[in-house]
């Protein structure tokens, strides 16, 4: 095929519903150790202004909650510093995501 399909570009609601789809998904993972994520609306401008680009869509979002969001997490529980209950929130605190 040599055809190139244009697609209209993602609102900030579509990548903001993405970003909602990829934590929901993250705290499936998490749910057998009792534990959540959420992220303010601070982080998920964040991660919109880090990771979008409307030339790839999507895909970087992904990869950048992979990178950024899940690495944070796991070092958390790796401290033992999460107790199981625990809600966890990325904020964000001098230009880089924390966790709180």
């Amino acid at each position: 095929m040599d055809e190139i399909v244009f697609y209209k570009p993602l609102s900030k609601e579509n990548i903001t519903g993405i970003i909602d789809l990829q934590i929901a998904a993250l705290n499936r993972r998490l749910a057998d150790k009792q534990l959540r994520c959420e992220l303010t609306q601070a982080a998920k401008q964040f991660i919109i202004d880090a990771a979008y680009d409307p030339q790839f869509g999507a895909r970087p979002l992904r990869r950048y909650v992979q990178h950024t969001v899940e690495t944070l997490l796991a070092k958390k529980i790796l401290e033992g510093s999460v107790q199981p209950g625990s809600t966890i929130t990325v904020d964000t605190e001098n230009g880089e995501l924390v966790l709180r």
